[in-house]
């Protein structure tokens, strides 16, 4: 029995796609020669191969013969003579198609290599029934979603549209600062990497690893967490919390949307998570950030199971300052990022403002 393209690996899979791809292309560019300038074309490529010398006044016309003539043509005109004379009109025509193929399949490759393993990943999201929702999200056609990369992280999910309106280059470099917390998509990239972390977002957490696992193994990725991006271990967090400087609050087990999760699985990931920190930590903890914390990312029945666990205040993510009399258990905040020392000094004097 022959394999399913499930049970292909991605190189092999790229590979025959590919030759399919070259295949499509030829046949599509065998056509018939309409255009007038043809017999032209080749009737100056004949005089140039038989006088070897480019004509510099018009030789062929009645009514213009003797103009001055500056043909710029000249080795497209030679090259084809040359395939006339060898294969005749069928030769020059399959020569043709080969050409406009071969250049194609070259310009695909090039941004098949910028852009990864998508359609392979596509395949994934369809498996997970993600492609309606990807193309409502993106208001794009069935079938034009592809998902560049998936990890199982925080930030690496990065996905670009089928319909490219822009090949992807040094977007690393040149976006560098943007996170899906800013208003601006500057590419179609960022445009769809919005669309998935927000679909991704609303799985609980066994559906999310699945979709996650199943990408990172149709596109052969090293799941290795990188150096600078891995959590704290255990050491390292009592470490952190020994001189007082620095609060060590909970945030859920698996940093789902409370709000969409019952009462009973909102307990325990509230309170499981607290009993774990306080037995690395060996003291209460008392702080609590809500997971993605905008006010839809929560109900008053989760506040209330936080005040209930013991928690003396709790964290949201919508930006301000705290100030008397507010609740303790629905603190702003606003977001601190890898700055230096000048740029957050800069910043943090915005936030008084």
């Amino acid at each position: 029995m022959p394999p399913s393209s499930s049970d292909l690996r991605p190189d092999t899979l790229r590979k025959i796609l590919s030759v399919v791809f070259f295949v499509i292309l030829f046949v599509v560019a065998i056509t018939p020669i309409v255009d007038p300038d043809f017999w032209w074309h080749l009737a100056s490529g004949r005089f140039i191969v038989s006088h070897h010398q480019v004509p510099l006044v018009d030789v062929f016309s009645q009514t213009a013969r003797g103009s001055r003539w500056i043909n710029s043509y000249w080795l497209y005109e030679v090259v084809l003579y040359v395939l006339y004379a060898c294969g005749g009109l069928t030769g020059t025509i399959l020569a043709n198609a080969v050409f406009v193929s071969a250049t194609l399949a070259v310009q695909a490759h090039r941004i098949g290599e910028q852009l990864g393993d998508l359609p392979i990943a596509m395949a994934v999201l369809r498996r997970h029934q993600f492609a309606h929702e990807l193309d409502a999200a993106l208001g794009i056609g069935e079938g034009a979603v592809l998902l560049e990369e998936g990890r199982s992280g925080q930030e690496d999910v990065g996905v670009i549209g089928g319909l490219v309106q822009e090949q992807v280059v040094d977007d690393d470099a040149r976006h560098r600062s943007w996170n899906y917390g800013r208003k601006d998509d500057p590419t179609q990239r960022h445009v769809i990497f919005r669309a998935v972390h927000q679909l991704l977002k609303a799985l609980d957490e066994d559906e999310r690893l699945k979709v996650l696992q199943d990408l990172v193994a149709w596109a052969c990725l090293d799941i290795t967490v990188r150096p600078t991006h891995r959590v704290l271990s255990a050491p390292e967090t009592v470490h952190l919390a020994e001189d007082g400087l620095v609060d060590i609050g909970t945030h859920t087990t698996t940093h789902p949307v409370l709000s969409r999760l019952s009462p009973t699985k909102q307990r325990a990931e509230i309170k499981q998570s607290k009993a774990h920190l306080e037995e690395i930590l060996g003291r209460p903890v008392t702080s609590f950030a809500y997971p993605h914390g905008l006010k839809a990312d929560y109900t008053e029945e989760t506040i209330a199971i936080v005040r209930e666990t013991g928690f003396e205040c709790a964290c949201a993510a919508f930006p301000g300052i705290v100030r008397p009399g507010m609740d303790v258990h629905q603190l702003p905040r606003f977001v601190v990022r890898d700055d230096d020392g000048e740029t957050f000094a800069k910043r943090l004097s915005t936030y008084f403002d």
